[in-house]
């Protein structure tokens, strides 16, 4: 009897572990942003997604993870020497008129060797006591080429 419940208790507790794992792996499909990325130098803004008011406390809980990507672009739209740096913004209208940027610079796109930039992602924990009601991301161009035919996406984990 003392084995069976020592192997139940096992069992149990590897259960609440894997209830508790550190890597979100469930996209909520309705919570989506996509930026169309700058044409020549500037800056282009999502619009948010919406996630949630605050506590009492003024915290957001933040208990999730996004997940951004950024398309694969050719010489055209990113030259040699041309970066896209991605942030992620925060802002209290959906809109994201005047974004608050919590996480600079967390995807970085260089054209290089006549290639352009391959697709990639990354994966943040945004910073929860930084967070207002709408979140999104900015895409910022530092050269010449016209992007502006490509959208980088984000979305949310849980």
């Amino acid at each position: 009897m003392t084995h069976f419940l020592l192997i139940a208790a096992s069992s149990l507790a590897l259960a609440v572990a894997a209830m508790f794992d550190e890597h979100f792996r469930v996209p909520d499909a309705s919570m989506i942003a996509t930026v169309s990325l700058p044409n020549g130098s500037g800056t282009t803004v999502s619009s948010g997604i919406d996630i949630g008011a605050t506590t009492k406390l003024a915290v957001n809980p933040g208990n999730y993870e996004l997940v951004l990507s950024a398309p694969a672009l050719n010489t055209t739209q990113l030259p040699d020497g041309s970066k896209i740096t991605y942030s992620i913004v925060t802002g209290g209208n959906a809109n994201l008129t005047v974004p608050t940027v919590i996480i600079p610079g967390v995807l970085i796109q260089t054209g290089a060797g006549g290639a352009g930039a391959a697709a990639a992602s990354v994966t943040v924990r945004p910073p929860p006591e930084q967070l207002q009601q709408y979140i999104g991301m900015e895409a910022t161009n530092s050269g010449s080429g016209n992007a502006s035919a490509a959208t980088a996406t984000m979305g949310a984990n849980f």
